[in-house]
Parts: C-alpha cells; structure tokens; sequence
C-alpha cells in the first residue's frame, strides 16, 4: 500500500473508532430512554378479513390448496423468563426451616399463584405497550412478589389484596414515568 492510501485508512479507522465512543456513550446516559421511545413506535394490529379466499382445483376438481384458519402467538420470553423466575423462586423452593413456609395451605397456595398470575398479565400489558423488561424490573415488583410466601404469615391471607394494589400501584407508576 502507498503511504498516502495508509494515512486516509488510518484517519477513517479513528473516525470510526470515534464515533463508535460517541455512540456507546449515548447509549450508556440514555439508552433506556430511547428503547422505551423506539418500542413505542411498534405497533401491532390485526385486522380479521372479512372474505374466504376461493380453493385452488387442478382440472380434475381436485383441491390442491384452501384456505384455513391461522393463529399468531406474540410471546416476550424476558418476560417469560421473568415471571418463571418468580414462580421457581416465590412459589416452588421450599425452604423446610421457615415457620410460614413448612406447611401451607391450598388456600395460600391459590392466593400465591393468583398474585404471580395478576403480575404476568400487567406486566404483559406494559410489554405490549412498548416498555422494555429492564424499565419494569427497575420498580422492584418482581422481589416483592418473589418474597411472598415468608411477607404474608399462614393466618393473614388477607394481605394478599395489598399485592394486588401493590402491583396496580406498579402499572400506574410505570405508565407514568414512561409517557
């Protein structure tokens, strides 16, 4: 290589490695704020057409391509993962020397599990609308409800409907702060 074609390689490979600490340094102060503005942006619809298609007949009458009925599953596996995570930590481990958590009863159990449901399904509602699982992992919601079986004593299943405002109180505040 000539020495002039090395000097332009050299000053556009510092360019690059400039704008590379530019970049990396946006995303550190306002990464999340820019993911929470990019998802927002991603709107799913669906639209039911109101029409059958016609069925495909080669000449003999015979069907060689129709219509069916076609189902899409949108999953977020964080989330997923999330939430199992709560399960297999707030629900399934047991821990045998814990006065509340060597014998529970079905009716805890169900108020348990009906708690990690309710969060799921608010938490689905905030990954639908755009907001990233970092932002909604940031509340806390999810220890909270991991430490359930020791916060709520045997005989006080009525805490359980604190949870449940608790988790209410989340999805506001989440929407609030993301606007």
């Amino acid at each position: 290589m000539s020495e002039k074609t090395m000097v332009y390689f050299l000053i556009l490979l510092l360019m690059m490695f400039g704008l590379s600490i530019v970049i990396l340094r946006l995303n550190e102060a306002k990464g999340d704020e820019y993911t929470v503005k990019v998802l927002a942006q991603n709107n799913y619809s669906s639209t039911v057409l109101p029409f059958k298609r016609g069925d495909i007949l080669d000449r003999n009458g015979v069907t060689l391509a129709t219509s069916i009925k076609v189902y899409n599953l949108i999953l977020d596996p964080k989330l997923i993962l999330e939430i199992a995570k709560v399960i297999r930590l707030g629900f399934l481990q047991q821990n045998a020397f814990h006065k509340d958590d060597t014998c529970v009863s079905l009716e805890k159990q169900f108020k348990m599990m009906d708690v990690i449901l309710y969060l799921y399904k608010t938490s689905r509602k905030l990954v639908a609308m755009g907001m990233p699982m970092s932002v909604l992992k940031a509340e806390g919601i999810f220890e909270k409800v991991i430490a359930i079986k020791y916060d709520v004593p045997n005989d006080r299943l009525d805490m359980f409907d604190q949870y449940m405002k608790d988790i209410d109180t989340f999805y506001d505040e989440v929407i609030e702060k993301n606007a």
